[in-house]
């Protein structure tokens, strides 16, 4: 469980997900996590929001300086310029512990980074050496002395579905949508080539760095595949990252009648019996002209621009 200190938190590897991490490494007392602290951070700026919306401004206030507080403690001792990056910090010396992950990106979900801070990380997940490359989002960056790359060894390598997502979105809310786009196109290849051509045929609890192929814990000298069939969080490859960044639509709200698509490319795509709130839609570009079905009035921006939708038939040319 999460254990408050004066800047930060107390958390642990099992706690936090990561298994065999190598978070931590050289730390000689207790170490303070900085994606516990962004998580926090997270969690206060929504219900901020959710207050906001709910017209209680007391409740909005008591967290917005909740999330103030966090915010600045994170840019203040967890922020390492030089690196441009995130780190875990010990406790007792606020030094860095310098093993970088992806976990990194709670912070740019929680909004904590200003823009040039955030510009730095996205680097960081465009580097191959780094959480970029063919087989994007490792679980430790590929420079780390502890990374596994012929097979992953959980936490020290293999490419974890909720942790890419999770920075996938991170990216969205700085407006990266083109890199979100290009590591989601990779990821998607290699779960599709590993499912092809892997036997047995499945969707597995995490991923090689290096190959198509499901990833391996290593127990001594014996190497162990991970869970197949695994669409606990696996599924939100094929589905979540499939439908919001390698199509595009990234923000369907209901409740503002809003379908915000990220178009790439020019071939046909799309999406068909898209619902959300009352509204069943079919979206189907074929260069700049786009054909929309609807059955209620809603509003449709692609790349930024704005169409409104009546129901019934009708084509737009992308301006």
């Amino acid at each position: 469980m999460l254990e408050w200190r004066e800047k930060g938190y107390l958390w642990g590897d099992v706690q936090s997900g990561m298994d065999n991490t190598p978070r931590g490494r050289g730390c000689d007392g207790e170490m303070l996590w900085m994606d516990a602290l962004a998580q926090q951070a997270l969690a206060a700026l929504y219900i901020e929001r959710i207050a906001e919306v709910l017209d209680d401004p007391s409740t909005a206030k008591e967290f917005a300086g909740e999330y103030a507080v966090k915010k600045d403690l994170l840019n203040k001792y967890y922020w390492d310029a030089e690196d441009g990056f995130y780190y875990d910090i010990e406790e007792a010396t606020g030094d860095f512990v310098k093993v970088r992950t992806p976990a990194v990106y709670w912070a740019m979900l929680a909004e904590v980074p200003g823009r040039k801070q955030a510009a730095r990380l996205v680097e960081y997940a465009q580097d191959e050496n780094e959480f970029g490359g063919q087989y994007p989002w490792p679980s430790v960056s590929r420079s780390d002395k502890d990374y596994n790359g012929k097979v992953g060894d959980y936490w020290r390598g293999g490419v974890w579905l909720p942790l890419a997502y999770m920075s996938t979105k991170a990216l969205e809310t700085y407006g990266y949508h083109d890199v979100a786009h290009e590591n989601a196109c990779r990821l998607l290849a290699q779960m599709s080539e590993t499912y092809k051509a892997f036997a047995p045929h499945s969707i597995w609890e995490c991923y090689s760095p290096s190959a198509a192929r499901p990833g391996q814990r290593v127990d001594g000298e014996n190497l162990t595949l991970v869970a197949q069939d695994f669409c606990g969080w696996s599924a939100l490859g094929p589905i979540s990252l499939f439908i919001e960044n390698v199509l595009g639509f990234y923000n369907i709200d209901a409740t503002a009648r809003l379908v915000e698509w990220h178009k790439t490319g020019w071939g046909e795509q799309g999406i068909r019996n898209l619902r959300f709130g009352d509204v069943q839609t079919d979206i189907v570009a074929d260069g700049d002209t786009v054909r929309v079905v609807s059955d209620k009035e809603y509003v449709l921006k692609v790349n930024g621009k704005k169409y409104r939708v009546k129901a019934g038939t009708q084509t737009f040319t992308l301006k």
